[in-house]
């Protein structure tokens, strides 16, 4: 069962109201850092600073004052998991390297991308989105493009990494080829484009390039004990709403 009461530390009742945050029974806590383009969480699992994706160059500043008023003004990052490497989810993962020291976690199938520092744009799975691919095309040639970095760490198998052991992590193929959702202690899951919820009512994504893989990446968080999915666009999932779409996008199949 999830406790979301504050995480038990003094200084964390006076500030970061503003901040949505989660706590495990297992005391793992989880902030979302940033949430206007695209979702950016920090876990903090005992000593270690996780961060979790890294959104658009424009909201460098944003994110890391964030970042200062959770931790501290001398914060130090030692992972930064990144659930994909489209533009909007990596685009500060070399800066962020470079200022914090820390070590780049990402699928083996995408990491010629980040080191490229360019990721093919997804396909679309709607109309709307399939508009927005093409003025996209036209207006913005260059989309997709971002600084290149070296990953350390390249994930080829679900595992749990030996840095945290409250952590567990999926590969859930679908929106992309590499796409991995991070499991914290079996309660949470943070998963990345794998879900959308900008629009309550469905939590399908607007771009996936393998939709046969995405619903069974569906099937396997379904399979996991988590009640809570915190998707990288929008608000969180509760699992009843994913077993309710789950069944009905294979019921049409």
């Amino acid at each position: 069962m999830i406790n979301f009461q504050c995480f038990n530390f003094p200084f964390l009742f006076s500030i970061f109201t503003h901040m949505k945050r989660w706590t495990t029974t297992n005391n793992t806590v989880i902030f979302r850092v940033f949430e206007k383009r695209s979702n950016v969480y920090l876990i903090v699992c005992d000593s270690l600073n996780i961060l979790v994706d890294t959104s658009r160059k424009a909201y460098y500043k944003e994110i890391t004052e964030n970042l200062k008023e959770i931790l501290d003004p001398g914060f130090s990052l030692d992972y930064l998991i990144l659930t994909h490497t489209h533009f909007d989810h990596c685009e500060n993962a070399r800066r962020l390297k470079e200022e914090y020291g820390c070590e780049i976690i990402v699928h083996k199938a995408e990491a010629d991308y980040l080191q490229r520092g360019a990721s093919p744009l997804p396909k679309a799975t709607m109309w709307i989105s399939r508009l927005v691919l093409r003025l996209q095309r036209i207006f913005l040639p260059e989309i997709g493009q971002y600084d290149p970095v070296e990953p350390d760490i390249l994930i080829e198998q679900d595992q749990t990494p030996s840095f945290c052991k409250s952590l567990r992590i999926l590969h859930t193929p679908g929106h992309s080829v590499g796409s991995i959702c991070v499991i914290v202690d079996q309660e949470i899951a943070l998963v990345g484009d794998t879900l959308f919820r900008v629009v309550k009512r469905f939590i399908y994504p607007p771009f996936a390039d393998q939709p046969v893989n995405l619903m069974q990446s569906w099937n396997k968080l379904l399979n996991t004990p988590c009640k809570l999915f915190l998707p990288g666009h929008g608000h969180m999932i509760e699992q009843e709403k994913l077993t309710e779409q789950y069944e009905r996008h294979t019921g049409d199949r």
